[in-house]
């Protein structure tokens, strides 16, 4: 009877054992992550520049001169519009004749700069995918064709045209009016507001030139 006791007890014991393995085998567990977002900046980067290191240029009646600025928008760049504003002096046009690179309608291959609609001298042009540098003229050629008395001239792009029709009374009035001038400002925007809505052309410039009221 004792001996029968004995293995009921150590049975028991066993029992017992048994119960402890298996309740630290019950808790199942796992992990993952984190997931980690980095967020990157973006830009939209240009330049403007001129392959001619001159800046003052002698006129000529009747001469071209060569002046080619243009603007690139550098590679990594989102979409953007690009903007030229040409800023001369009041007495430029008396003096000097030029041409902006313009679309053609009747070439679908080719783009260039648009007027922006209520916005005399601002013009622009849209950029997507620039994986690499995207250089774009500003001057395109030109012709005399419509100076009355002037055997028909033109001119090829990145020139500018000293106008036939200037007198050497007009080269003297200078001294006190001063000297006709040209010079080109650009300004990137980027294209797309959000992820399915481009800005509008008005819009970009806003942007680009707010008014600023007194």
């Amino acid at each position: 009877m004792k001996k029968a006791k004995k293995i009921t007890f150590v049975l028991i014991l066993v029992a017992v054992a048994v119960c402890v393995v298996g309740t630290t085998l019950a808790w199942l567990q796992d992990s993952e992550g984190p997931v980690v977002n980095t967020f990157t900046p973006s830009n939209v980067k240009i330049d403007l520049d001129e392959t001619q290191t001159e800046r003052e240029f002698k006129m000529v009646p009747g001469w071209t001169i060569a002046k080619e600025p243009y603007v690139t928008v550098e590679a990594g760049s989102e979409d953007c519009f690009v903007f030229i504003e040409v800023i001369k002096s009041d007495n430029l046009d008396e003096y000097i004749d030029y041409a902006i690179v313009a679309d053609d309608p009747d070439t679908e291959a080719f783009e260039g700069w648009r007027a922006l609609e209520g916005n005399e001298g601002v013009y622009y042009r849209t950029v997507k995918d620039i994986a690499s540098n995207q250089e774009f003229g500003i001057l395109a050629g030109g012709s005399n064709e419509d100076m009355e008395g002037f055997a028909p001239f033109t001119w090829t792009a990145d020139q500018v045209l000293v106008k036939p029709t200037v007198t050497e009374k007009m080269m003297e009035d200078l001294a006190t009016e001063g000297n006709p001038t040209l010079s080109f400002k650009a300004y990137a925007v980027q294209l797309w507001k959000n992820n399915t809505e481009e800005f509008k052309p008005e819009e970009a410039w806003a942007i680009a030139k707010p008014v600023v009221t007194p």
